[in-house]
């Protein structure tokens, strides 16, 4: 038996509407989606989106596709004029 103490890896994590390697979204109705890279698995409520500076949201869903895994997040509202949006080190696997 192996031990895996790596946390998944992240591939890319887009809006869907991007110009070149900006993403956009609208005020309301986003769908988020991320790829990562993990040997082991991934479960949707240990993947967290950060909206903003105030909200932390677990994955909708999460599903291999091939060699990754894809997670996707349904329905965000963000704040004009701009949101940044991140995975950061709380995502486990």
């Amino acid at each position: 038996m192996a031990l895996d103490n790596d946390g998944p890896v992240l591939q890319s994590l887009t809006t869907g509407n991007a110009a070149g390697s900006q993403a956009f979204g609208k005020p309301a109705d986003n769908k988020v989606t991320s790829t990562f890279s993990e040997a082991t698995g991934i479960a949707a409520d240990e993947i967290f989106l950060h909206v903003g500076s105030t909200q932390i949201v677990p994955a909708d869903s999460c599903a291999k596709q091939g060699s990754s895994w894809k997670c996707e997040w349904d329905n965000l509202v963000f704040s004009a004029p701009s949101t940044t949006i991140s995975i950061r080190t709380d995502t486990a696997d």
